[in-house]
Protein backbone atom coordinates (compact mmCIF):
# COMPACT_ATOMS: atom_id res chain seq x y z
CA UNK A 1 0.00 0.00 0.00
CA UNK A 2 1.79 3.59 -0.59
CA UNK A 3 1.07 6.79 0.69
CA UNK A 4 -1.94 9.16 -0.65
CA UNK A 5 -0.71 11.69 -2.70
CA UNK A 6 -2.50 13.93 -0.84
CA UNK A 7 -2.20 18.16 -1.51
CA UNK A 8 -3.64 20.91 0.84
CA UNK A 9 -2.39 19.46 3.80
CA UNK A 10 0.11 20.36 6.82
CA UNK A 11 3.57 18.35 7.14
CA UNK A 12 3.56 16.46 10.09
CA UNK A 13 7.19 17.15 12.35
CA UNK A 14 6.41 14.54 14.90
CA UNK A 15 4.41 11.02 15.86
CA UNK A 16 0.51 9.85 14.79
CA UNK A 17 -0.06 8.18 17.89
CA UNK A 18 -3.26 5.60 17.21
CA UNK A 19 -5.16 4.31 20.01
CA UNK A 20 -7.10 2.06 18.91
CA UNK A 21 -8.85 -1.11 20.72
CA UNK A 22 -8.81 -5.28 19.24
CA UNK A 23 -11.88 -4.47 16.80
CA UNK A 24 -9.85 -1.38 15.51
CA UNK A 25 -6.69 -3.01 15.24
CA UNK A 26 -6.76 -3.61 11.34
CA UNK A 27 -8.13 0.40 11.03
CA UNK A 28 -5.28 1.43 13.22
CA UNK A 29 -2.85 -0.49 11.50
CA UNK A 30 -4.27 0.73 7.87
CA UNK A 31 -3.56 4.49 9.22
CA UNK A 32 -0.42 3.90 10.84
CA UNK A 33 1.00 2.61 7.60
CA UNK A 34 0.47 6.11 5.91
CA UNK A 35 2.85 7.98 8.00
CA UNK A 36 6.45 6.93 8.58
CA UNK A 37 5.80 8.05 12.34
CA UNK A 38 3.40 6.61 13.49
CA UNK A 39 3.21 4.79 17.04
CA UNK A 40 -0.15 2.24 17.42
CA UNK A 41 -1.55 2.16 21.18
CA UNK A 42 -3.90 -0.95 22.11
CA UNK A 43 -6.77 -0.12 24.82
CA UNK A 44 -6.27 -2.26 27.91
CA UNK A 45 -2.41 -3.03 27.48
CA UNK A 46 -1.36 -0.90 29.68
CA UNK A 47 2.41 0.03 28.64
CA UNK A 48 4.31 1.25 31.47
CA UNK A 49 6.86 3.40 29.47
CA UNK A 50 3.86 4.98 27.60
CA UNK A 51 5.03 8.71 28.19
CA UNK A 52 7.99 7.56 26.57
CA UNK A 53 5.88 6.00 23.34
CA UNK A 54 3.69 9.95 22.76
CA UNK A 55 6.66 12.03 24.03
CA UNK A 56 7.05 13.16 19.89
CA UNK A 57 3.36 13.10 19.50
CA UNK A 58 1.76 15.69 17.20
CA UNK A 59 -1.30 13.93 16.41
CA UNK A 60 -3.28 11.46 18.89
CA UNK A 61 -6.06 10.16 17.31
CA UNK A 62 -8.17 7.52 19.19
CA UNK A 63 -10.52 4.83 17.12
CA UNK A 64 -11.05 2.87 19.93
CA UNK A 65 -14.74 3.99 19.65
CA UNK A 66 -15.45 3.53 15.74
CA UNK A 67 -16.39 -0.12 15.93
CA UNK A 68 -17.57 -0.57 19.70
CA UNK A 69 -18.87 1.81 22.79
CA UNK A 70 -16.15 1.33 25.33
CA UNK A 71 -17.69 3.55 27.88
CA UNK A 72 -13.88 3.45 28.96
CA UNK A 73 -12.05 6.71 30.34
CA UNK A 74 -8.46 4.90 29.69
CA UNK A 75 -7.18 7.63 27.18
CA UNK A 76 -7.87 10.75 29.37
CA UNK A 77 -4.21 10.53 31.30
CA UNK A 78 -2.89 10.18 27.74
CA UNK A 79 -5.01 13.47 26.80
CA UNK A 80 -3.82 15.39 30.24
CA UNK A 81 -0.19 14.28 29.32
CA UNK A 82 -0.75 15.58 25.58
CA UNK A 83 -2.36 18.50 26.73
CA UNK A 84 0.49 19.17 29.18
CA UNK A 85 2.95 18.72 25.91
CA UNK A 86 1.85 20.99 24.05
CA UNK A 87 2.58 23.83 25.59
CA UNK A 88 6.19 23.35 24.89
CA UNK A 89 5.86 22.19 21.49
CA UNK A 90 3.86 23.33 18.22
CA UNK A 91 0.48 22.91 18.27
CA UNK A 92 -0.62 19.43 19.11
CA UNK A 93 -3.87 17.89 17.34
CA UNK A 94 -6.08 15.18 19.05
CA UNK A 95 -8.83 13.38 16.88
CA UNK A 96 -11.57 11.40 18.32
CA UNK A 97 -13.26 9.28 15.55
CA UNK A 98 -16.76 7.77 15.71
CA UNK A 99 -18.79 5.98 13.26
CA UNK A 100 -22.88 6.79 13.01
CA UNK A 101 -22.75 8.80 16.13
CA UNK A 102 -24.29 12.26 14.32
CA UNK A 103 -27.60 12.49 13.65
CA UNK A 104 -26.52 14.23 10.04
CA UNK A 105 -28.39 11.91 7.09
CA UNK A 106 -28.70 9.08 9.90
CA UNK A 107 -31.72 7.94 11.06
CA UNK A 108 -29.80 5.06 13.16
CA UNK A 109 -27.36 7.22 15.26
CA UNK A 110 -25.32 5.09 18.10
CA UNK A 111 -23.81 6.32 21.10
CA UNK A 112 -20.29 4.69 20.81
CA UNK A 113 -17.86 7.31 21.64
CA UNK A 114 -20.40 10.18 22.80
CA UNK A 115 -18.81 11.10 26.17
CA UNK A 116 -15.65 11.37 24.49
CA UNK A 117 -16.90 13.32 21.64
CA UNK A 118 -17.71 16.41 23.76
CA UNK A 119 -14.83 16.29 25.13
CA UNK A 120 -12.66 16.45 21.69
CA UNK A 121 -15.52 19.37 20.43
CA UNK A 122 -14.14 21.41 23.63
CA UNK A 123 -10.40 20.76 24.10
CA UNK A 124 -9.35 23.45 21.27
CA UNK A 125 -11.37 26.01 23.34
CA UNK A 126 -10.26 25.40 26.54
CA UNK A 127 -6.56 25.07 25.65
CA UNK A 128 -4.83 27.28 22.62
CA UNK A 129 -1.61 24.87 21.85
CA UNK A 130 -4.57 22.15 21.18
CA UNK A 131 -6.64 21.24 17.99
CA UNK A 132 -9.00 19.18 18.25
CA UNK A 133 -11.83 17.59 16.20
CA UNK A 134 -14.68 15.11 16.35
CA UNK A 135 -14.91 13.04 13.27
CA UNK A 136 -17.81 10.58 12.61
CA UNK A 137 -17.84 8.33 10.00
CA UNK A 138 -20.58 7.51 8.26
CA UNK A 139 -22.01 4.10 9.88
CA UNK A 140 -22.93 2.58 6.37
CA UNK A 141 -19.47 2.53 4.98
CA UNK A 142 -17.88 -1.12 5.83
CA UNK A 143 -14.62 -1.11 4.09
CA UNK A 144 -11.81 -0.29 6.67
CA UNK A 145 -9.70 0.98 4.11
CA UNK A 146 -12.10 3.74 2.90
CA UNK A 147 -12.34 4.96 6.72
CA UNK A 148 -8.80 4.81 6.75
CA UNK A 149 -8.27 7.35 4.03
CA UNK A 150 -10.62 9.74 5.37
CA UNK A 151 -9.09 9.23 8.79
CA UNK A 152 -5.82 10.11 6.90
CA UNK A 153 -6.99 13.01 5.34
CA UNK A 154 -8.28 14.67 8.62
CA UNK A 155 -4.93 13.92 10.15
CA UNK A 156 -3.33 15.81 7.41
CA UNK A 157 -5.97 18.53 7.14
CA UNK A 158 -5.12 22.03 8.41
CA UNK A 159 -8.76 22.92 9.35
CA UNK A 160 -9.95 24.48 13.07
CA UNK A 161 -13.30 22.94 12.79
CA UNK A 162 -14.51 20.97 15.78
CA UNK A 163 -16.40 18.64 14.50
CA UNK A 164 -16.63 17.00 10.70
CA UNK A 165 -18.90 14.49 10.20
CA UNK A 166 -18.83 12.17 6.77
CA UNK A 167 -21.85 10.65 5.02
CA UNK A 168 -21.08 9.32 1.95
CA UNK A 169 -19.23 11.58 -0.39
CA UNK A 170 -20.54 14.70 1.79
CA UNK A 171 -18.95 16.35 4.50
CA UNK A 172 -20.78 18.68 7.00
CA UNK A 173 -18.23 20.64 9.31
CA UNK A 174 -19.47 22.36 12.20
CA UNK A 175 -17.45 24.88 14.42
CA UNK A 176 -19.27 25.13 17.36
CA UNK A 177 -23.27 25.13 16.24
CA UNK A 178 -22.28 26.76 12.67
CA UNK A 179 -23.05 23.85 10.90
CA UNK A 180 -21.28 24.97 7.37
CA UNK A 181 -23.27 23.45 3.73
CA UNK A 182 -22.56 20.01 3.05
CA UNK A 183 -18.98 19.71 0.81
CA UNK A 184 -18.05 17.06 -1.79
CA UNK A 185 -15.27 14.57 -0.38
CA UNK A 186 -12.35 14.09 -3.16
CA UNK A 187 -11.90 10.10 -2.58
CA UNK A 188 -8.10 9.44 -2.50
CA UNK A 189 -6.93 5.77 -2.76
CA UNK A 190 -4.93 4.65 0.00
Amino acid sequence: MEKSEITRFEELNGDVVIFHNRSTKALAQLIGKQFDNAVLLQAGEYNKNWQKLVKDCIVWVNVADVEECTMSLESIPYLQYLIELSRIKSRMKLIHVTKGLESFQNDDSNMNGARSAGLYRLLQSEYSSVKSRHVDLDPKEEHFESLAQLIVQEIQARSSASEVCYRGDTLSIDSFGSRQQPKRTEKNQL
